[in-house]
């Protein structure tokens, strides 16, 4: 199961590329300045003012909801997933790597963002033969605004066969 948070991107920083080209694997490096994973998330959690641990002790989506929706940005590390066209709005769709809930639900957030910040995912590996891998493992902090939380309902229908 997986739970959607839906919201606005207002900040997206590199922490982790894999790339064959330099000068993107230093543009990491440089991100990171020497400091822990860890000590680069924490410090940008707390200049945006942003929520952090809301994945930990999580069972039910009210829970989510509870913990995202509080007037705060929250704070999220993982992976693009997808971009895709929601009405006339531009979606970042991201899967966290943020733990697993006890009940072993992951969590994707679907962001609106502006062109600008899809061109520069995009364009992050240009040039590079394996652009499509590197763009598939690059991890980002992410902070946004979340608006809305829910879980997909999986439903399946069919036909009985008949000759």
């Amino acid at each position: 199961m997986v739970n959607t948070n839906i919201g606005h991107l207002l900040v997206i920083v590199p922490i982790l590329g894999c790339s064959q080209d330099t000068s993107i694997s230093q543009t990491s490096s440089q991100l990171l300045g020497g400091l822990a994973r860890e000590v680069f998330v924490a410090e940008i959690a707390e200049k945006y003012g942003a929520t952090t641990g809301w994945y930990e002790g999580l069972i039910y989506t009210f829970q989510v909801h509870e913990r995202l929706i509080t007037g705060k940005p929250t704070l999220f590390t993982g992976q693009v997933d997808d971009v895709f066209y929601r009405n006339r709005d531009t979606v970042i769709q991201f899967h966290s790597d943020q733990p697993l809930s006890e009940f072993g639900r992951s969590f994707v957030f679907e962001l609106e963002c502006s062109p600008a910040v899809v061109d520069t995912i995009v364009t992050r590996h240009a040039g590079e033969a394996d652009a499509w891998y590197s763009r598939l493992i690059d991890q980002y902090v992410v902070v946004a605004d979340v608006d809305e939380v829910s879980k997909p309902e999986f439903a399946v229908f069919a036909e009985p066969y008949s000759e």
